[in-house]
């Protein structure tokens, strides 16, 4: 089983984000990887959710909590 905790810790991804990732799988996923970065000035959240044996991942705009990036891998 995946600790979380080992890789992250709590305060730096807000539940809120996950959530947001987790609802556009309708409320489905088990996260695999999370963590903040950022491109040209924008921070965001590279969250990675499995589903079944399929994995989707995406950049969650760290203030907005907009979608930025949405994929299945």
């Amino acid at each position: 089983d995946y600790d979380l905790a080992y890789h992250i810790k709590a305060k730096d991804i807000p539940v809120v984000k996950v959530q947001i990732a987790k609802n556009k799988l309708g409320g489905k996923g088990t996260l695999v990887e999370a963590k903040l970065d950022s491109d040209d000035g924008v921070r965001y959240y590279d969250i990675e959710l499995r589903v079944g044996k399929a994995e989707y991942e995406f950049e969650i705009n760290a203030v907005s909590g907009k979608i930025m990036k949405y994929e299945r891998d």
